[in-house]
């Protein structure tokens, strides 16, 4: 066995000079556009444990019922510090979205470090030494921005790493900031204090006389038209909402010697050294918004300009990310009898065999409102209908270009669901794009528009598809999606999420194609998809949805009008993606319910 250098993340300033073997922690490693660097080195990746598609469902059902054990702690131990006594479900809404993702990206990380140093002979690892604050998120925002990163990732590694004990470790310096460039930076601080300075406003404008307002609308998703008719069929004007900017919370180590203490009798052996792990990280990491600024949060959000104690709040977005407004939340719905409707934002939800931020939507809200989905066992969902496009038309084009759409995926693993996960999955799913392409005819290749993902995730897209299809058509993604829409004869989307629930809401002809082994459904969705995949929708390789594109391009409308296609077409949209007459009342009634 060769022994070689571990290499945890494509930072390279913790590579070594030499050329030593080096063993990859995983493809998120290893970029594309530095592909010619790598070439002159022997270099070995380490097989992700999350390849195996059955063991990637088993840990989630297990960190699952880790993360309610962890989140029950966690209530405990954050009433003590702050000496209040809020609920489970207050602690759930506040800080369940960090707990659930901090719990699941650890998992990744500390798995696929016991199985290199059990697998492989290690001879040393470079590690950035940091000081305690480093990497610590504010908030959660701040926390979505650092997960997907390498500097992130690598102080984890490092971390993890260093609990372990059993790999030498040659510390390093931390690599010096690029400066960055002052007038941009500049530019961009007036944008978001004029942006800070408007919102402010417009909630205090919209605030003037309304603290006792009884049903309280940010971030819904609605339409424009819902967005109006809503409130006005419930007797109340039509606000805009804003939640204001958050503050910075300065970071106190003091403030962090504790650990949860987990009854590890609950889970198998073969996980307490991740639990005893976990213990630690939770207390390390939790974002000072929740630790060090939890006063002053809980202060801010008593002197919003929003209403008292609603009756209810309807949010579809802010639930996740946006603490002021979850903290606001939490505080009501703790101290009176305020209700929680969260809406459908998107696509996934319903479909997907698991899913970690739809079963925290349920799990946080009184009624939790689909686009037309139920679930059995869940009592507290509600199928209204797609409130996001109600009131809205696309016509495709009939002369128009066919539209591809792509995705992009963090390099590293991020919060658990039926998606690609890690970079290596997603190369799978980039290379069923050019086999997709290439099982086209060349004139029909040259009818493709490519939609890039608008994040890039040093995935290197451009330079990707430039490289295998010089001839092909990009869009960079810098305008919405709807202005391509109206000029898209043929709309093909690539992977489970919202944009196909959209293209056959507007009858626009579709194809559909993704790997089911990467994007795993649960029993309910399955006979939907066979019905779309029996009249020629739905595909399952990238070679039959070219096949398909290839008969019907001269004929679409023939085959897109045909009785069974639209068939399929409605059967599908009425359990997914619902376009209902009585949605301004199915609304009105769940929030009045």
């Amino acid at each position: 066995m060769v022994t070689r250098v571990l290499i945890t993340t494509a930072l390279e300033s913790t590579w070594p000079c030499a050329h030593e073997p080096l063993l990859f922690l995983g493809e998120w490693c290893r970029l594309f556009d530095r592909k010619n660097l790598l070439n002159n080195r022997d270099i070995l990746v380490a097989n992700y444990h999350w390849d195996d598609r059955t063991k990637l469902h088993q840990d989630y059902l297990f960190l699952q019922s880790l993360h309610e054990e962890a989140l029950a702690l966690l209530t405990e131990e954050l009433n003590t510090l702050h000496n209040v006594n809020h609920s489970n479900r207050y602690w759930r809404i506040l800080v369940g979205p960090w707990l659930g993702y901090f719990t699941q990206m650890l998992f990744d990380r500390w798995f696929m470090l016991q199985a290199c140093t059990t697998n492989h002979d290690i001879s040393s690892v470079r590690i950035i030494k940091r000081k305690a604050e480093d990497n610590v998120p504010n908030d959660m925002i701040a926390f979505n921005d650092m997960y997907c990163g390498d500097s992130w990732n690598e102080m984890i590694y490092g971390q993890i790493i260093e609990e372990m004990g059993d790999l030498q470790i040659d510390w390093i310096k931390p690599p010096k900031p690029i400066e960055a460039n002052l007038i941009p930076r500049a530019i961009n601080h007036i944008k978001r204090a004029i942006r800070d300075v408007s919102s402010f406003l417009l909630n205090q404008l919209s605030g003037l006389g309304l603290s006792q307002e009884q049903h309280f609308f940010i971030s819904t998703y609605l339409s424009n038209y819902l967005s109006l008719a809503l409130p006005i069929r419930l007797a109340q004007v039509p606000r805009k909402w804003i939640s204001p900017k958050l503050f910075k919370a300065k970071f106190d180590n003091s403030r962090r010697n504790w650990r949860l203490h987990f009854n590890e009798s609950h889970f198998k052996s073969f996980n307490s050294e991740f639990i005893s792990l976990l213990e630690l990280m939770i207390p390390r990491h939790i974002p000072t918004i929740y630790l060090e600024g939890y006063s002053q949060l809980v202060k801010m959000t008593d002197h919003l300009p929003w209403p008292n104690n609603p009756k209810t709040i309807f949010d579809s977005n802010s639930y996740n990310s946006n603490d002021v407004f979850k903290a606001w939340a939490a505080e009501r719905i703790d101290s009176s009898p305020t209700r929680l409707l969260i809406g459908q934002h998107g696509g996934n939800y319903g479909i997907a065999r698991w899913n970690f931020t739809e079963d925290h939507m349920i799990a946080i809200s009184d009624l939790f409102l689909t686009w037309g989905w139920t679930d059995s066992k869940e009592k507290n969902i509600i199928p209204t209908g797609n409130f996001k496009l109600y009131g809205q038309k696309f016509k495709s084009n009939p002369n128009g270009r066919a539209l591809l759409v792509q995705l992009t995926l963090p390099r590293y693993s991020y919060h658990m669901y039926s998606i690609p996960v890690s970079a290596g999955q997603w190369n799978s799913y980039f290379d069923d794009q050019c086999r997709f392409i290439k099982a086209l005819p060349f004139s029909l290749q040259k009818q493709i528009l490519v939609r890039l993902s608008p994040i890039d995730f040093k995935h290197s897209q451009k330079q990707r598809w430039k490289s295998s299809f010089p001839h092909i058509l990009l869009d960079p993604a810098k305008s919405p999606l709807s202005n391509l829409l109206k000029n898209t004869r043929l709309f093909i989307s690539t992977y489970n999420a919202t944009t196909y629930l959209e293209s056959l809401y507007f009858n626009i002809p579709t194809l559909m194609f993704w790997n089911p082994l990467h994007w795993e459904m649960r029993e309910e969705a399955k006979s939907y998809f066979d019905f779309l995949r029996q009249v020629g929708i739905y595909h399952e390789t990238p070679e039959s949805a070219a096949n398909q594109m290839t008969e019907i391009w001269d004929d679409l409308d023939t085959w897109w009008n045909s009785q069974n296609v639209q068939c399929a077409r409605h059967a599908f949209l009425d359990h997914y993606s619902k376009s209902s007459p009585d949605l301004l009342e199915s609304l009105a009634k769940a929030i009045l319910r």
